[in-house]
């Protein structure tokens, strides 16, 4: 990837720029961007009604790079002027077309870019704006352990449940990979299923109950199940060892797609 010179030279930046200053760089750019001039942020939903398009195509577009959007709260969010520019007949986000961008989409794009590439060495400045066509790593490892509990955001008590989304960590961009831990003594009530997104939970270890469709069945280590995503599913540990499971989910839909059904399973 090659950044604009100028872009460089404006911020008292050498010729060449250690991906993690640039990272870094980019991060604190878009938090004055959204400070100064919030935008108007969209659902995924309210986007798609305005492109007059399903969900799945957002959500692609997204993980693609033909949409720039944030994530709060582990939802997609896509400012208006994005829908706009689409609705205007801008159809890329490349940074060699990007004269268009606004301070914030311009950020957002570098970000996405940046995190979703574990790109070794450094990039260099030049006066062109094509993409950067150097050597890039082709894998990516991720401490599990090192990405956050995101329990309390699902509104799941982490004394009891653990759950670490990997795909942004990991820079997937057509699946997604989580860490899920069920304490043992845990009977949650709350189920979900999903709008377009199939799953399979796979246990790792630890003994575990699904209730899948309103059917119970019992779960030995190294069992997949895989659950399309009208099915209503819910997990529960059954020994006093937990549960572990790592769970895929394809095609990646974020939390828009998800519905909780508080009371799936209460006995």
């Amino acid at each position: 990837m090659v950044l604009p010179h100028e872009t460089l030279v404006s911020r008292g930046l050498t010729a060449r720029l250690d991906l993690d200053e640039l990272a870094e760089l980019v991060d604190r750019r878009l938090d004055e961007c959204l400070r100064r001039a919030p935008p108007d942020l969209l659902t995924v939903r309210e986007a798609a009604e305005m492109l007059r398009c399903d969900r799945k195509r957002i959500y692609r577009m997204s993980s693609d790079g033909r949409l720039q959007g944030v994530k709060k709260g582990g939802r997609l969010l896509i400012p208006r002027e994005e829908i706009e520019r689409h609705l205007g007949g801008v159809g890329t986000t490349t940074f060699g077309e990007c004269a268009h961008f606004t301070p914030t989409l311009w950020c957002l794009a570098s970000r996405r870019l940046l995190r979703s590439r574990r790109l070794g060495g450094t990039i260099a400045s030049d006066t062109s704006v094509e993409p950067w066509r150097g050597q890039m790593s082709d894998f990516t490892i991720q401490p599990v352990f090192e990405v956050p509990n995101s329990a309390a955001d699902v509104g799941m008590d982490p004394a009891f449940f653990d759950i670490r989304f990997l795909r942004e960590p990991l820079g997937l961009r057509n699946f997604a990979v989580t860490y899920e831990r069920f304490g043992a003594g845990w009977r949650p009530a709350r189920g979900h299923r999903h709008g377009i997104q199939e799953e399979v939970f796979f246990l790792v270890s630890g003994r575990a109950q699904a209730k899948l469709d309103g059917t119970v069945i019992d779960l030995e280590p190294w069992t997949a199940v895989r659950v399309p995503p009208e099915t209503p599913r819910a997990f529960r540990a059954t020994t006093d060892e937990d549960a572990v499971f790592v769970t895929i989910g394809a095609p990646q839909a974020g939390m828009d797609d998800v519905e909780f059904l508080p009371d799936y399973w209460a006995d």
